[in-house]
């Protein structure tokens, strides 16, 4: 903001201890607590029609996608190995405070 001659410039970290103390716990506890089904994967194939896949996004040279309800990770893992798949990454996707923040406030 520029005003009479002056800036004021502020700067912020981000989230602090305070920004997510209600929802009880450290921030590592909380992402857990909130996490779905999503994972990230880098692969050497498309995974989207895997039939264990919900929905899929790109992620930069992953993909981050949800399994469908009843799924598991090792499930799809076991797919795309007997299919010949090299898999270079799969992780579980924790979900940023923003996309936490909206999941408890969305009616």
């Amino acid at each position: 903001l520029i005003s009479g001659g002056r800036l004021d410039f502020g700067v912020g970290r981000g989230y602090q201890a305070a920004d997510y103390a209600g929802f009880g716990g450290s921030m590592d506890e909380i992402k857990e607590r909130f996490a779905d089904t999503a994972l990230i994967l880098e692969c050497d194939r498309d995974v989207s029609a895997d039939p264990t896949v919900e929905r899929s996004v790109p992620d930069g040279a992953a993909v981050k996608l949800w399994l469908r309800p009843g799924e598991t990770p090792e499930k799809l893992l076991a797919s795309l190995l007997s299919g010949g798949a090299r898999v270079r990454r799969v992780e579980k996707a924790l979900p940023t405070l923003d996309e936490i923040f909206v999941k408890v406030v969305r009616p």
